[in-house]
């Protein structure tokens, strides 16, 4: 007998379908403490039985402000009530991703253009480039100079007009280099303040999570980036659709939410670097992946798994020592395919996932990973080290492909 699934709003790659057979085989009786570390919409902590404690995490803005507001019982209703004042309209839809999208803008991101702007000045005012210069000749320039802050590529790649002003310009490109640098590494250690903490987005948490609710429930497959005029019939039908909130921010009530970026965390831990260089957040998720105690559920961002078998083929992958490198070495830069990169503010490209299941490969706590069938995952997540699959078929009508069977995958420890 089929069991209702309490949702929020659509989300790409929500479990849907598979909510209640994920929460049916997490572990309850040795473990006090639930953490989804790529928490999304939440769908399986909204329809598990409750753990002592519960941790939302996602790197997501827009996300983390609507959790917030809906697990905070002095915020939910007030946000409910001023959602349903909404409409199911284009102009409605584009409004709310208007906020959405700068609430979503990464800081490095935003320092990466801020720098090629200044870039631009600095070069177009001392005449080294043309003021018209297209935005992907001067990325690729962009690119160059970050190799090096001592003596950047960039000045040698355009020719120099003015000689004498050599070490005047290289002494203004190495600053905002350094700048962008010094961003870079804050970030990935955890400690890179978001724009809207740092005063650069005058919006509230119910603004930006109405915004978030707006942007996915509205669009297209639930990827929050065009509207679709053919989910509901009309206004009335699109309110309808938020009489479970009320279910769903009783069910919120009591959850920690967390705002650490997964992606740099296990690109860090998988470094083995000191304690002392990360931020407090960032020992925190150490804690938990070290607790026996906690169950963890992690649903990264997927990976395209024929395309991995591809470009492995003739590759003796089970003995490589990195299968990132192994492609690389074998295809250039072309990677399996990250299906979340155009949806997600951080995804896990196949660099990412493996530095995530080689840091978890040994994880003290009871963890389970979703994920499609991958040679990837294999390598590293071995019965030898105590790790079991169930397999879980679905369809997906992503891109209106009706029927698309896939095979999911739960990798678990316990």
């Amino acid at each position: 007998m089929s069991r209702d699934v309490l949702t929020i709003a659509p989300y790409y790659g929500g479990k849907s379908r598979m909510a209640h057979y994920i929460a049916d085989r997490l572990n309850y009786d040795d473990t006090d403490l639930f953490l989804t570390p790529f928490g999304g919409m939440c769908r399986v902590l909204l329809n598990k039985p409750r753990h002592k404690d519960e941790c939302y995490n996602d790197y997501g803005e827009g996300v983390c402000a609507l959790m917030s507001v809906l697990s905070n019982p002095d915020t939910a209703h007030d946000f409910i009530y001023r959602l349903y004042e909404t409409e199911y309209s284009e102009a409605q839809f584009l409004n709310a991703k208007a906020i959405f999208d700068k609430a979503e803008t990464d800081m490095l991101k935003q320092t990466g253009n801020l720098m090629e702007r200044e870039l631009k000045s600095v070069l177009v005012g001392y005449g080294l480039c043309p003021p018209g210069l297209r935005s992907d000749e001067f990325t690729k320039y962009l690119k160059q100079s970050m190799k090096s802050t001592d003596e950047l590529a960039l000045t040698k790649r355009i020719k120099m007009e003015r000689p004498s002003k050599r070490d005047e310009i290289n002494s203004k490109l190495k600053a905002l280099v350094a700048d962008y640098t010094d961003t870079k590494k804050a970030k990935e250690q955890g400690q890179l303040l978001r724009p809207r903490h740092m005063g650069a987005l005058d919006v509230s948490d119910i603004d930006l999570a109405i915004a978030t609710y707006i942007v996915f429930q509205q669009s297209r497959d639930a990827m929050g980036k065009v509207w679709t005029p053919s989910k509901f019939k009309d206004s009335a039908h699109y309110r309808r659709n938020m009489e479970n909130l009320f279910e769903c921010s009783e069910r919120m009530q009591g959850v920690k939410i967390h705002q650490i970026d997964a992606t740099n965390f296990f690109n860090w831990y998988a470094k083995k670097e000191e304690m002392d260089n990360i931020s407090e957040e960032y020992q925190q998720m150490t804690h938990w992946l070290n607790n026996p105690k906690a169950m963890v559920l992690a649903d990264p961002s997927y990976i395209k798994p024929d395309q991995e078998e591809k470009l492995l083929k003739g590759i003796d992958w089970k003995n490589e020592p990195s299968l990132s490198d192994a492609i690389k070495r074998v295809h250039g830069d072309k990677l399996p395919k990250d299906l979340g990169k155009l949806v997600y503010t951080m995804s896990f490209s196949y660099v990412d996932q493996e530095s995530f299941v080689k840091c978890v490969a040994d994880a003290k706590c009871k963890m389970m990973i979703c994920n499609y069938p991958l040679m990837l995952y294999q390598k590293y997540l071995t019965p030898e080290k105590g790790w079991r699959t169930f397999e879980f078929l679905t369809t997906t009508s992503v891109g209106s492909k009706k029927d698309n069977v896939r095979t999911e995958v739960l990798y678990y420890n316990y």
